[in-house]
């Protein structure tokens, strides 16, 4: 009697280790999952931050082109305010200030 009882007692044993071994593995295996998704996530992170960088320098170069134009128009339409009436040439520079050609 006492050998069934041991022999139970180590098939139960081993039936535990076999569970928590198994159950070891799945963690294991959901941990490197998730770090492989991180990773990933990171990178697409940082990338998508690169990108957003670039665009905002362009973004802040065209703004100060976009400044230095509205400064011209106004320093030229200050200079021209006292007129009544613009002439061809006044008319050609507005515009050509406008589209941003060079004065």
């Amino acid at each position: 009697m006492l050998a069934i009882l041991a022999l139970i007692g180590t098939g139960f044993s081993l039936y535990q280790k076999g569970k928590a071994q198994a159950l070891a593995e799945a963690r294991t295996a959901h941990l490197e999952e998730l770090n492989k998704f991180y990773r990933e996530q990171a990178i697409r992170f940082a990338t998508s931050l690169e990108e957003h960088g670039k665009r905002a320098q362009a973004d802040a170069k065209q703004i100060a082109q976009l400044k230095d134009r509205i400064t011209s128009l106004d320093e030229y339409a200050e200079s021209i305010e006292d007129r009544e009436c613009l002439a061809g040439p006044d008319v050609e520079r507005l515009r050509n200030l406008w589209d941003g050609a060079p004065n």
